[in-house]
């Protein structure tokens, strides 16, 4: 019976740990959905992935809107 237990609480302590690791990327990319707020140009964005060397093709360019943090918008206007 404790052996039934034992592995009866097992599973719940992992279903746990992965419910609060789920709740924390959850909650991290919430944080990082909110604080970014300066919109950017998608056309500039792929342009700046061909500098580095990802090529998206017309049928590969989904992103319509895209934000930045003002952190990083006030870094890259200096």
């Amino acid at each position: 019976m404790q052996e039934v237990l034992k592995a009866v609480w097992d599973m719940a302590k992992k279903k746990a740990d992965r419910d609060a690791k789920d709740n924390q990327m959850m909650t991290s990319v919430d944080k990082l959905r909110a604080g970014a707020r300066v919109p950017r140009d998608p056309v500039m964005l792929y342009q700046g992935m061909l500098q580095a060397g990802l090529q998206y093709g017309p049928a590969f360019r989904l992103l319509t809107e895209v934000y930045i943090p003002e952190e990083i918008d006030s870094e890259q206007r200096k």
